[in-house]
């Protein structure tokens, strides 16, 4: 597989039971709710690339995943600013009960641009835990204020690969080196394979309806 996928295949693997390499995060409580979600703060809107919730806390980890080494330091205030109302409004999340949520920035990249991101998030004054994607495993860095829901997974150090992370979201080698940016598509095609494969994520119908059962992912379902 081409570098340029591994970061969101990598992650979106590790919510999803049945597939090569260990779900990690989804043992962990986590749950994939929402892809290139925008949410609109008072510092503008950032679109957030992977929304996971952790079920049992109503945590939200905002993930920005990136196939480069510029962190882009607007983005990066604005996911600071993020509201976890605004997230929980924006991206229809269904939360497990009554509670206040909370919110957590994480990026995600290969793991030779770690210290280049790093530098970025210096430079703005904001600190956020990288995924590191390693050819053989995944790693949790820059660790310090980074939550428990986060940190529980890897407390016995980084998930191992047992192989290239699948091709949840598809590429050729023709096509941009960005995947597809059109939310109704790979919102449904992505969810729907990992809802076909394993538990159903926490996702809602415009219509404020719950969706059960394994409908054709060309329904029209919010996800």
């Amino acid at each position: 597989m081409e570098l340029r996928l591994h970061p969101v295949n990598a992650l979106i693997g590790l919510v999803t039971r049945g597939d090569v390499n260990p779900p990690a995060l989804a043992d962990g409580g986590f749950l994939l709710v929402g892809l290139e979600v925008p949410i609109v703060g008072d510092g503008g809107t950032v679109k957030v690339d992977v929304i996971l919730l952790h079920e049992p806390s109503a945590h939200l980890l905002l993930c920005e995943v990136k196939s480069g080494a510029n962190a882009h330091s607007d983005q990066a205030i604005r996911y600071a600013a993020a509201d976890p109302h605004a997230v929980v409004i924006a991206g229809h999340v269904t939360l497990p009960r009554r509670v206040a949520p909370t919110t957590e920035v994480v990026y995600v990249c290969v793991a030779e641009h770690v210290s280049r991101i790093q530098k970025g998030f210096q430079a703005v004054g904001v600190r956020f835990p990288i995924l590191a994607i390693h050819a053989d495993k995944i790693s949790l860095e820059s660790v310090v204020d980074t939550s428990e829901q986060l940190s529980a997974p890897f407390a016995g150090g980084p998930i191992l690969l047992q192989g290239p992370p699948t091709r949840f979201i598809p590429f050729d080698h023709d096509s941009s080196p960005h995947y597809d940016r059109r939310p109704h598509r790979t919102r449904r095609s992505v969810l729907w394979s990992i809802w076909a494969e394993g538990p159903e994520p926490a996702t809602q119908a415009r219509g404020r309806r719950r969706t059960r059962g394994r409908q054709d992912p060309s329904s029209d379902v919010l996800i």
